[in-house]
């Protein structure tokens, strides 16, 4: 069968039964009502183009293609739209424009197997992978039903995915991680906007895009590492996992934050508050590790906590020595030299920060604060803007130092001679 344009089968008939050889090289072939079970041949049906849709509840539906269902034989994939109940038994790699899930759409026999969605995708309904198989989703993908990954099945977010706030999220069940190594790999754009937020338990997250958790409750997760990127967790809920490790980019972070067994920053910058220039607080609870050079960003618009400048609280010890601290002024605000800024509260806040000297944090061109370190809580205080003749004298140290160090210099038998 050849057909150019739409083809339909409705009522009871029982569609394509049997093996049937045929191509659809453009508008769009669908069944409706009563239309049960799809038995098409593994290599012959094929789609170059146009729109495959179904709008009945098929029971099985074979395909065998190194390129989809039905076999893709030009160079442009397909389109699906699926109102009801589907299952397919997946026995090659599919490649897909968009596709649209209204009720129920279950992939079987997938092991090993990549749904490749290059243009955009809505769920409204339920979509369910099984057997380790893998999806690319490179397009834009609204979630306002139910993903559910199971037995090691996982995603590749290469575009933007959201997860509304009617949906009930992204389910892994069985294995956690297949033969890919994580159940989600975020490069793009990932947003989570539910207000009672997500369990994602079984989860093993990787980021080196844009993560956004924006919710009032916890989302719980298995595992989340971050080499790039940004991580944003804003609202009241914060997420809960066994590990977080954030080897790189940036964590904006407020609310309950984090809640881990392990928690490990290693080269991240974390800002506390729900954006940059504006203060917030934050409370990180669980083991953390700072095993790397991290920068704290805080910043300081008064002498209020948490509505005029950062703060953030651990429930355990935290080695300082590897945090460089960072203050800014916001909202034109300068302190004096008696306001006090408890930036940090926790247990065995212990060493100086990494550009502490001497017990005080210089701000170069703008003054200096003298740290505090009690047993509970680090404060900043006593706040001195530098004389004019005292920067003027720092300034000029500090170039005779660079033109020192940059001098040409010679060896002579003797050692060495700076000229």
């Amino acid at each position: 069968m050849r057909h150019v344009g739409s083809f339909g089968l409705r009522h009871g008939m029982a569609m394509l039964s049997g093996y049937v050889m045929g191509t659809l090289l453009a508008g769009w072939f669908c069944c409706f009502q009563g239309t049960r079970a799809l038995a098409v041949d593994y290599t012959a049906t094929s789609v170059s183009g146009g729109t495959w849709q179904t709008t009945a509840p098929w029971s099985v539906v074979p395909t065998g293609s190194v390129n989809g269902y039905p076999n893709n034989v030009g160079t442009d994939v397909f389109d699906v739209f699926i109102p009801n109940n589907v299952t397919f038994d997946l026995n090659a790699d599919v490649t897909i424009r968009d596709i649209t899930i209204s009720n129920g759409m279950v992939f079987n026999n997938a092991a090993n197997r990549t749904i490749h969605v290059e243009g955009d995708a809505v769920v409204d309904g339920i979509f369910t992978t099984q057997s380790s198989l893998h999806i690319i989703l490179d397009g834009t993908t609204q979630i306002n039903g139910t993903v559910q990954l199971l037995n090691g099945a996982s995603a590749l977010n290469n575009g933007t995915l959201i997860i509304g706030p009617t949906s009930t999220g992204i389910i892994a069940a069985g294995a956690a991680v297949g033969p890919i190594g994580y159940t989600l790999r975020n490069t793009g754009t990932f947003t989570l906007n539910r207000a009672s937020g997500a369990n994602m338990q079984n989860f093993v997250i990787q980021n080196v895009g844009v993560f956004n958790v924006f919710q009032g409750a916890e989302t719980q997760i298995t595992s989340y590492t971050q080499t790039a990127g940004i991580t944003q967790i804003l609202g009241a809920g914060g997420m809960q996992g066994n590990n977080f490790s954030f080897q790189g980019g940036t964590l904006m972070v407020e609310g309950s934050g984090l809640t881990g067994s392990s928690i490990n920053f290693a080269g991240v910058t974390v800002e506390i508050g729900p954006a940059v220039d504006q203060a917030g607080a934050v409370t990180i609870n669980g083991n953390l590790n700072v095993s790397a050079p991290s920068t704290f960003n805080y910043d300081i618009g008064g002498t209020t906590p948490i509505t005029q400048f950062d703060q953030l609280t651990t429930n355990t010890g935290i080695q300082l020595n590897q945090i460089t601290l960072s203050i800014s002024f916001i909202n034109g605000f300068i302190p004096t030299a008696i306001d006090a800024f408890p930036i940090l509260l926790g247990n065995n806040l212990n060493g100086p920060f990494a550009n502490e000297v001497g017990g005080l944090v210089i701000l170069p061109g703008v003054g200096q604060f003298d740290v505090i370190h009690n047993q509970n809580s680090i404060v900043l205080t006593n706040f001195v803007v530098p004389e004019p003749s005292v920067t003027l004298l720092l300034g000029m140290a500090s170039a005779c130092l660079l033109l020192r160090r940059s001098a040409p210099r010679r060896l002579v038998a003797q050692g060495v001679v700076d000229e």
